[in-house]
């Protein structure tokens, strides 16, 4: 589902931008699509390959999309560990996947059992640094043969009721979900702030339709309301995203009545 979404996209909206961050330049759908092919080589040539499972311990930026999007065009498997979680979390974690091979920084190794192949990468947002020790540059992997049934992602729970759970999607999963938000509609365009982080269940199993759509996705590592209030104002962005709690500091925030929201019509 995922690459062959993000083929398309990169065809129909080539350097609309897919991904803003406050640290690098954009990144435009052609280029997200180019770079994950070359990341994707790459990562084959470490062992990954179909069933194969990737374990990212990466901040929330464009590093961990490309690693996502890369795994998914081998048709490896990609769990994610939230960068809130603490070292004994991420042990659980990693012991419960059984990663074939992990993808961490420095920050967010600890708790990583010393058995597993790990790699320690840069959180670089720059599209040409990012994940630069895997590119092949002008490669890409074999396309895969469609299959419903073949896994995509398996995400976790936040860990505040005990240890961190996690569910497996498959591209039929992935499907219903983008049936489900968008009944499987293309463009529209638009910007995103997401306000989980990338290893939460809504951005993993959502990123199929987002794409689909055009989408510009905002991505910050740690979510800030007067981070979003600024983006909001700057992209004149139409809909906020949030639970209650995020609504309600977005609203407190000391800099609110410094901004217009005249483009927003829904939260």
């Amino acid at each position: 589902v995922l690459p062959g979404i993000l083929a398309a996209a990169g065809r129909r909206y080539a350097d609309r931008p897919a991904v803003e961050s406050p640290t690098g330049p954009p990144i435009g759908y052609a280029d997200l699509d180019q770079v994950s092919d070359e990341v994707a080589v790459g990562l084959a040539h470490r062992g990954l390959a179909e069933g194969s499972v990737l374990l990212l311990s990466l901040p929330s930026g464009l590093p961990y999309l490309v690693a996502y999007l890369a795994a998914a065009k081998l048709g490896a498997i990609t769990a994610g560990a939230n960068p809130r979680l603490g070292a004994g979390e991420r042990t659980v974690l990693a012991r419960t996947v059984a990663p074939d091979l992990v993808l961490a920084t420095d920050d967010l190794v600890g708790g990583i059992p010393n058995h597993l192949e790990v790699d320690l990468v840069s959180d670089s947002d720059s599209a040409s640094h990012a994940l630069a020790d895997y590119r092949e540059p002008g490669q890409r992997p074999d396309r895969l043969p469609t299959d419903p049934d073949r896994p995509v992602c398996i995400c976790f729970t936040s860990g505040s009721t005990g240890n961190p759970k996690g569910a497996l999607f498959a591209n039929r999963q992935l499907e219903a979900i983008a049936e489900m938000d968008r009944g499987g509609a293309w463009g529209e365009g638009g910007h995103l702030i997401p306000g989980t982080a990338l290893a939460h269940v809504g951005a993993m199993t959502k990123l199929g339709w987002q794409l689909a759509a055009g989408t510009t996705l905002h991505l910050l590592d740690r979510w800030k309301a007067g981070d979003v209030l600024d983006l909001v104002d700057r992209f004149r962005i139409p809909a906020i995203t949030g639970v209650a709690a995020q609504v309600a500091l977005m609203l407190d925030d000391p800099s609110f009545d410094d901004h217009d929201f005249d483009c927003v019509q829904a939260i």
